[in-house]
């Protein structure tokens, strides 16, 4: 730099911060579990058999004959205590000075706390619908039949078996789709997919044309779960996999959440208690910053849902 050169500070370049989170829209746990607000920890969800899908005998009676009887079983499930769920970080005194205030560096922990809670959610989720102990109706795919082999496998017939697999299970009808990113990716080129969009400059797969593919089946919400996690040990270089998997599913997901409203699962939190907190420290000198929730996924009805295991290599 030379003598008549001046050096200026700019506070809002110097505290730009980079900070690696997956976007909003790229979890799709809350679509597929939706959220039910409850008044208190504790709280029943009520449940009844498939009795009321049997053909009475007969609904005609004569005279003063006494009517027909039917009976459903109706049964209560105390859920809850909600588990408290809370992650914290901190900000020292320094880190507030250098932070200035261009950028509040208290936003910043939090929304990367909040981020941070959502994966973890999303993950556990996941995990869980790709447990076969747990959604026990299923099939594994393996060598030619995965659908990253474009010249042998064909997801068409799979996903058709599939809607009348579930159909068997459930009298609510599969209307939604989900899968990872990876499987979506191996979906937009695959031959028997874009085979059957027409014209040879119409085959540009995209979610629009996908879902059209699906419509005769009822499909007509699809998700993409697109979040990434980190699997790398502590100081070990960042090796991002994602959180769905290799799996593909399809299920019956309800546009009108609520608790008697069928749906395969929910998230239930406690109403009014989500809250972040900031709590001072010495030694050294920092404050806490700490998000916590009362909620809980709970899976209600898993007979709505048919799901595809390893669909891809």
């Amino acid at each position: 730099m030379d003598g008549n050169s001046k050096l200026y500070v700019i506070p809002e370049l110097t505290t730009t911060f980079q900070m690696w989170m997956n976007l909003d829209q790229n979890f799709i746990a809350k679509n597929i579990f939706p959220e039910i607000p409850v008044p208190n920890e504790m709280f029943y969800v009520w449940s009844a058999g498939k009795e009321h899908l049997t053909i009475p005998t007969s609904t005609i009676r004569m005279g003063r004959a006494k009517a027909p009887e039917t009976h459903a079983s109706r049964n209560t499930t105390l859920k809850g205590p909600l588990n408290e769920h809370a992650l914290s970080d901190f900000i020292t005194e320094r880190q507030y000075k250098i932070g200035g205030g261009a950028l509040s560096i208290e936003n910043q922990v939090v929304e990367s706390v909040a981020s941070q809670m959502a994966l973890t959610d999303e993950f556990a989720l996941a995990t869980t619908l790709s447990d076969t102990t747990v959604l026990t109706h299923y099939q594994t795919l393996s060598g030619g039949a995965q659908w990253s082999d474009h010249g042998n496998s064909n997801p068409f017939t799979d996903i058709t078996n599939m809607v009348q697999q579930q159909s068997n299970l459930s009298p609510m009808p599969a209307n939604t789709c989900w899968m990872s990113n990876d499987v979506w990716l191996q979906i937009v080129n695959h031959p028997d997919f874009l085979a059957r969009l027409g014209l040879a400059q119409d085959r540009t797969m995209n979610q629009d044309k996908f879902l059209n593919l699906l419509s005769p089946y009822g499909i007509e919400k699809l998700y993409i779960g697109k979040t990434k996690y980190n699997n790398a040990n502590v100081a070990q270089t960042a090796n991002l996999v994602s959180t769905w998997g290799k799996h593909f599913w399809i299920g019956y997901v309800t546009d009108t959440p609520g608790v008697q409203q069928i749906n395969g699962g929910y998230k239930f939190y406690l109403d009014g208690m989500r809250r972040v907190t900031r709590e001072y420290k010495n030694n050294p000198p920092l404050n806490e910053i700490v998000n916590t929730d009362f909620y809980d996924y709970e899976l209600l009805s898993p007979d709505v849902y048919y799901w595809l295991q390893n669909v891809i290599a």
